[in-house]
């Protein structure tokens, strides 16, 4: 008869995923498939050694690191990365808890490799989901809902400048702002040649969209009432997606990202990748796929049969209660140097 009482090590990722699940409500943000996340760190430290580093990429408010810093011992340290200044506000408080295991770095995850990294790293962990923090936030752009109407902006990391979205819509072409609401947005050709189209024409009016709200108006309008019954989201939702993508260079951001994690990553450490739409999941299960070493004989960087084949997305439970859990998808790679 198989035994029903729970491990030692079941035990601390229940507690553990707890830990990051705690206060969620409080701070704005609740983390996805935080249970698999852990497992995948608390396998790559087994592996790598517990006096290594686990990287959380993007760490927001903090709830995969809370998860992070409960699942691991004492001797394993862990670094959070976010490229939004705003976000360290959240790291403040456990970095007082942890002074000798946490420390938090303000950069694109992208620029993993030039950090600091104090020790072998197990895992890199990222979450390619926008922080329901800012996007509860009417001044930073991202929402389409009336209730949050604000300035047309957008960037990840305001304080670094670059441009919004109100400056992509005010000077990008029509055939480029239809490629780009296809390309990064999957919204249907047609419809996005349509919206391109009404964009240029309000612009050409002196009445180019500067809000969010006038954005996610003249889309509605463009797709007509059928579309929110057609769909469970907003008519606006692609295209306010693709700008967002296209003002953060969230895909360059991404496949930097991926290759820099397999550069730093331990023999034996793991990738661990919660996307959200088929665009950024295909990238991840590409590049698990075809990675290879940038050294001849440029071998395999992940180890595994097929590896980024597999994938976990969340159980009905958590979807049901957690609607930013219906569309993710996570993917691990385990990194193998002996290729």
């Amino acid at each position: 008869m198989t035994s029903t009482v729970p491990t030692a090590r079941q035990s601390g990722i229940a507690s553990a995923t707890a830990a990051a699940l705690a206060g969620a409500s409080e701070r704005g943000h609740e983390p996805v498939l935080v249970e698999p996340v852990l497992q995948a760190v608390v396998d790559a430290v087994a592996r790598v050694g517990p006096r290594s580093m686990v990287v959380d990429a993007t760490f927001g408010c903090g709830g995969y690191t809370r998860g992070l810093l409960a699942a691991t011992g004492e001797e394993t340290k862990v670094l959070g990365i976010d490229r939004d200044a705003s976000m360290e506000i959240h790291a403040a408080p456990l970095a007082e808890r942890h002074p000798e295991r946490l420390a938090f770095a303000c950069a694109p995850f992208s620029t993993i490799t030039s950090l600091e990294l104090s020790a072998p790293v197990a895992a890199v962990v990222f979450d390619l989901g926008l922080n329901s923090a800012a996007l509860d936030d009417p001044a930073r752009g991202f929402s389409f809902r009336p209730t949050h109407d604000g300035p047309l902006d957008m960037r990840m990391s305001p304080q670094a400048g670059g441009e919004t979205a109100a400056d992509l819509v005010a000077r990008m072409p029509e055939l480029e702002l239809s490629a780009l609401f296809t390309d990064l947005g999957g919204e249907r050709p047609r419809l996005a040649a349509r919206i391109a189209q009404a964009l240029v024409a309000a612009r050409e009016a002196g009445a180019a969209p500067t809000t969010t709200q006038e954005l996610a108006s003249l889309v509605a309008r463009i797709k007509g009432s059928k579309a929110r019954r057609k769909r469970d989201h907003h008519p606006a939702t692609l295209v306010f997606q693709a700008l967002r993508m296209a003002v953060n260079h969230e895909m360059d951001e991404l496949r930097a990202g991926l290759a820099g994690a397999r550069d730093v990553l331990a023999d034996g450490g793991a990738l661990v990748v919660v996307s959200y739409h088929s665009g950024e999941d295909g990238v991840v299960k590409r590049f698990l796929r075809s990675s290879r070493s940038a050294t001849p004989p440029h071998k395999h960087s992940f180890g595994g049969p097929t590896p980024g084949a597999k994938s976990i997305t969340a159980p009905r439970a958590e979807a049901a209660t957690n609607p930013r859990a219906r569309s993710a998808r996570l993917r691990v790679g385990i990194r193998d140097r002996s290729n």
